[in-house]
């Protein structure tokens, strides 16, 4: 339904889809690409900056795709460890 919302260029109606997307799967990092775009195009940078934030934190290969839209990096958390390790 985000995907949706973000084709019509309905960033807010987007945002709210993806913040339950992101409720319901935790871990997913494509749900919270999503939704920093669907904040970033809605005109909320700091909620973007967070969403993409996490997004790397979980799958630090993303940052490539993120780039100046992320926090400074006293902002972004390190990355979950393994149980274990």
């Amino acid at each position: 339904i985000g995907a949706l919302f973000m084709t019509a260029k309905k960033y807010p109606e987007a945002a709210e889809a993806l913040r339950a997307a992101v409720k319901a799967d935790p871990m997913s990092v494509h749900y919270r690409m999503m939704l920093g775009d669907a904040l970033w195009w809605a005109g909320d940078r700091a909620a973007a900056g967070k969403a993409y934030a996490e997004a790397v934190r979980l799958d630090p290969t993303r940052r490539q795709f993120v780039g100046s839209k992320l926090p400074p990096p006293a902002e972004v958390a390190p990355p979950p460890r393994e149980v274990g390790r």
